[in-house]
Order: structure tokens, then sequence, then C-alpha cells
């Protein structure tokens, strides 16, 4: 009972730092770059099938400072990188991380309804035709996302536990057969253990940016 409770709480909490800085950050953001991609969707509003419904969760967008803090502290060179969002919603993180100039950028979503919206949002983006032509936005189930090839996974916990498994699996066989680097990014990391049981990956750092906790892992050398 108190351990519900602490959750409830928290995540009310949570939802008022979310409100502060979609006012102050993030709806500016949207009117200087011509898109819609703060206003949230709960789950029944996704257009999902009804057999994914218990492991989706709402749709609420990824500060656009914490996805900075967290490129920031990744620490590498984005021209050398692709960035995978899984559960890429309206497409914010994606159209951020194409103009910080990574190699290319795919964006993953299950839902139609958000598929669209971001297809709507990238043409409506001021992008130079060579970055928007590194963009793809798939409609499709994370669970069969692109393999990696020198891959930033960026997550703004889109989905549960089973669902981050099966990824991790493929990203794991993948990954192992290519020989490639990968960087697993995860904010609200609810699931954090369940990355933590994969040896292929080391957890590098865990933090706090604008209330929002973010871990990072990255491939075991």
């Amino acid at each position: 009972m108190l351990r519900g409770l602490y959750t409830r709480c928290r995540r009310r909490v949570r939802g008022a730092r979310w409100a502060f800085y979609a006012a102050l950050v993030d709806r500016p953001w949207d009117r200087r770059c011509g898109v819609e991609t703060q206003d949230p969707l709960g789950v029944a509003e996704l257009a999902i099938p009804a057999d994914r419904c218990d492991s989706a969760s709402e749709y609420m967008a990824s500060p656009t400072l914490v996805f900075r803090h967290v490129v920031r502290r990744l620490e590498l060179a984005p021209c050398e990188w692709t960035l995978v969002e899984l559960g890429s919603g309206k497409g914010r993180v994606v159209l951020m991380a194409a103009q910080m100039g990574f190699r290319s950028v795919i964006g993953v979503e299950l839902s139609p309804r958000l598929h669209e919206v971001a297809q709507r949002n990238l043409l409506a983006f001021p992008l130079a035709a060579r970055s928007r032509e590194a963009v793809k936005l798939l409609c499709m189930d994370a669970a069969h996302s692109p393999p990696p090839e020198d891959t930033v996974y960026y997550l703004y916990n889109p989905f549960d536990a089973a669902v981050l498994s099966t990824v991790l699996d493929n990203v794991e066989r993948a990954a192992l057969e290519g020989r490639v680097r990968v960087r697993f990014a995860y904010v609200n990391p609810e699931f954090a253990s369940v990355v933590d049981g994969y040896e292929f990956l080391r957890q590098v750092e865990a933090g706090t940016k604008c209330g929002e906790r973010y871990t990072l892992w990255a491939t075991t050398p």
C-alpha cells in the first residue's frame, strides 16, 4: 500500500515537472520550429493493437533539455553514429538528432497516429536537404527495429519490461555478430534492471536532468 502511494506521488511530481519545462522550453521550441510534438496522448488514443495496450506507455514528448544533455554525456561524434529512437512518437528527438548531425536517424513508432504526426513534422521542420534525407520514420514494432551499426538507442520509457527484453535480445545478437558499438540511453528508466542483466552492455552513467532520471550503457569492450 505504501509503495503504491509512493509511486503515485512520484508520478505526480514528475508530471508537474514535465508540465513546467513544457511551458518554459518545449512548447516554445515547437512554435519556433513550426511543429507539434508536445501534446500528450493516452494509450487509448494511440490506435495501437489491443493486445499491445498493456505493454505501451502514454505519449509524452522527451524534454528537449534532457535529450541535449544525454547526447553531451554520451561524449561521441554524432557524424559517426546512427541514432535510433524506440517509441519515437511525434518525432521530436528524431528531428533534434538530425539537426545535431547524426550520420542517420531512425524513428521507430508502433502507433500509426503518432507516426502520421511525425511525418508531418518532418516535412515542416527546418532541415537541410542532406539532413532530411538521413531521417527514416518507421511505423513498426520496436521488437523488430533495425540492427545496430554503431548505434545510439534512445528510449523515453516507451514500453514495458517484456518488450524491452525482446529489443535487447535482438540488439545483443546483432552487436555480437557484427562487432559494432552500441550506446543505450534510457530516460525515466523504470526497467533499468532489465538492461543491467545483459552482459554485453555496461552501465557508464546514471543521473538526473530537469527532474528526469536517465541511465547510459555502452557495449563491453
